[in-house]
């Protein structure tokens, strides 16, 4: 079987700067959300993520979204978490990570 290659994406130094630099990438936690239903069924990486940290993905969907409801503040820390784990899960083959240009893009989970 051949491995999938890993596309690299945006590796971001810091909480802080994941924070700044996430762009939507908290939308993937949010129930009843038509960005992030589109962005859950649009990018692979999330389905893999939740197949492989299926208690992480429930709990964050949770309460990221509890937390947005309530316009709190959102959970970053488990965010930043999720992405570190979702970035190595975006693979080169996988439909929306070329560009027009062929080039590879490395802020798809954050679109």
């Amino acid at each position: 079987m051949i491995e999938a290659k890993i596309a690299p994406q945006i590796e971001f130094e810091t909480l802080d700067d994941f924070i700044k630099g996430q762009n939507n990438f908290w939308h993937y936690f949010i129930e009843d959300n038509e960005l992030g239903r589109l962005h859950r069924e649009k990018v692979k990486a999330y389905s893999r993520f939740e197949e492989q940290n299926p208690e992480l993905a429930q709990e964050l969907m949770q309460r990221a979204t509890r937390m947005h409801k309530e316009n709190d503040e959102l959970p970053w820390e488990d965010l930043y978490r999720a992405y570190q784990l979702m970035s190595k899960l975006v693979y080169e083959d996988d439909r929306h990570v070329r560009k027009e240009d062929g080039s590879l893009d490395t802020g798809i989970l954050c679109r």
